[in-house]
């Protein structure tokens, strides 16, 4: 990494990473998984309910619902 510094917005988001990683870790480690295909379904049925402008979201939060609902039409018109 550079030697830039972090702001505390991208040194929270880091944490936020390493923390939902960590808990990853942690479920496969004691058993609590879930079939891939599962997990992306759910993934998806998150993003078609969860609108880009609700509140509270950062605008980074916005694009990247926005970018995740573009891939998923992506896939799924490559799926036809």
């Amino acid at each position: 990494m550079d030697s830039e510094e972090l702001t505390a917005e991208e040194l929270e988001a880091k944490r936020r990473v390493y923390a939902h990683l960590a808990q990853g870790a942690a479920d496969v480690k004691a058993g609590r998984v879930q079939p891939l295909d599962d997990a992306i379904d759910e993934i998806i049925r998150e993003l078609d309910t969860y609108p880009e402008n609700a509140p509270g979201l950062t605008d980074d939060e916005k694009i990247d619902i926005v970018a995740a609902k573009e891939y998923k039409a992506a896939f799924e018109e490559l799926g036809k």
